[in-house]
């Protein structure tokens, strides 16, 4: 393990615990501190405008973007390695499209939360981001759940755990676009 190699998985083992606990996070303290009303009055980035809550999800965020990046990066050359292995050409499934939209989506969640601070936010970058952030992210993950399922069938080098956690992945984001489309979407509520 010290000898220049970790666990792959360790990007999503940390990122994702640090993320879902920094947003609860972020949310009592602001319910602490009085600072907005509760869940689902206001939405993350307003919540986000307030000290000390603003450094919290800064920290958060722009670590969660590297970690999405690298954590897309991984899962590629987990792909690359497998159909290798396989003697299974990886090129013909288009790998490369989750892998971009993933990363992508990584800089726009960093590109939102650069423009948010304490009191007010550019609202039209930041919703521009955040939107685009939300729909690669989708892209990626049906893209690659799809490529994934594909290369399971053909080889015994992808568990069915992988599997059934990409599919939970994909049900809680279908979840939060489903909750969203509900609300509708006004870009003079991020801004608000």
């Amino acid at each position: 393990m010290f000898k220049g190699s970790f666990p792959a998985p360790l990007f999503y083992y940390v990122g994702a615990p640090c993320a879902i606990s920094s947003l609860v996070l972020i949310y009592y303290i602001s319910q602490y501190l009085h600072h907005d009303a509760p869940f689902p009055h206001r939405t993350i980035s307003q919540v986000a405008q307030h000290y000390p809550e603003f450094l919290i999800f800064r920290m958060s965020t722009v670590t969660g973007s590297v970690l999405i990046a690298l954590g897309w990066m991984t899962n590629y050359f987990f792909l690359k390695t497998v159909c290798k292995e396989s003697g299974i050409n990886l090129s013909s499934y288009h790998a490369l499209a989750p892998l971009t939209a993933g990363v992508s989506a990584g800089c726009l969640l960093m590109g939102s939360t650069a423009a948010i601070d304490t009191g007010h936010m550019n609202g039209t970058f930041h919703g521009i981001c955040a939107t685009s952030f939300f729909i690669l992210t989708f892209f990626a993950q049906i893209y690659n759940t799809v490529v994934v399922a594909l290369l399971s069938q053909k080889t015994k080098l992808i568990s069915v755990c992988n599997l059934y956690v990409k599919y939970g992945i994909l049900i809680l984001l279908a979840l939060q676009f489903i909750y969203s489309a509900e609300g509708g979407f006004d870009l003079e509520d991020i801004v608000s």
